[in-house]
């Protein structure tokens, strides 16, 4: 899941709208952006900086169990070898 990234560098003038009215709505969004972002109080910048964490803890998570599942089986191979050396038969 990728994070919402906004770009505030959008020139409304460029872009064309049904009327001006919707410009003028565009425009004060944008600078309403533009200023949150400075004072330090943008969400989206909230939200990625959540799902940055949560995304690594889940990739860290995956890891984790891949690891285990893969220790899981060494550790049975490495049981098996053990039980064949105590009985008397030669390890393969």
């Amino acid at each position: 899941v990728l994070p919402f990234y906004s770009n505030a560098d959008i020139n409304v003038d460029e872009i064309e709208f049904e009327n001006e009215d919707l410009r003028e709505e565009v425009r004060d969004v944008l600078e309403q952006q533009k200023t949150n972002a400075a004072s330090g109080c943008d969400e989206s910048t909230y939200l990625d900086t959540f799902f940055k964490k949560y995304n690594k803890i889940r990739l860290d998570t995956l890891a984790i169990e891949q690891e285990q599942k893969r220790l899981e089986t060494e550790n049975h191979q490495l049981r098996d070898i053990l039980g064949q050396f105590i009985d008397g038969n030669p390890a393969e």
